[in-house]
């Protein structure tokens, strides 16, 4: 896995956001992850590959068309720790096996922590490779 992408979420109009600073409101950031994996060398063809993430070591979410040939971009949120697996399906629409999923990944040291009304911790640095 590579590089994280933080964006802002889209802008607001003038009015809205003074409303939403007396408020005490203000849009948090979105975090990016891009997921790669390498294609197989045997087997049939992949056309495209389905990716399923866990959060916090629960479940699996239902299947995704990954968002690139051989990569995926999903968002986090701060201080959970995300797994992903992938499958190739082939022209068929056969669907071979999920792969072993991806070591955990939390978002790395730096990201400032919560503040004093927002639980929570700090996440590690671990990025899988």
């Amino acid at each position: 896995m590579t590089g994280i992408k933080r964006r802002w979420g889209p802008p607001v109009a003038c009015l809205a956001l003074v409303m939403l600073l007396a408020a005490g409101a203000i849009a948090d950031p979105v975090y990016e992850k891009t997921a790669r994996w390498a294609a197989p060398s045997f087997g049939t063809a992949v056309v495209y590959y389905e990716v399923q993430i866990s959060v916090d070591e629960g479940t699996w979410s239902a299947p995704v068309r990954a968002t690139g040939g051989t990569s995926h971009t999903f968002q986090l949120d701060l201080y959970h720790s995300y797994r992903i697996r992938v499958r190739g399906v082939d022209a068929q629409q056969v669907r071979g096996p999920y792969s072993v999923p991806s070591p955990p990944y939390v978002l790395p040291a730096g990201i400032p922590a919560p503040g004093p009304n927002q639980p929570g911790k700090p996440g590690g640095g671990f990025a899988p490779q």
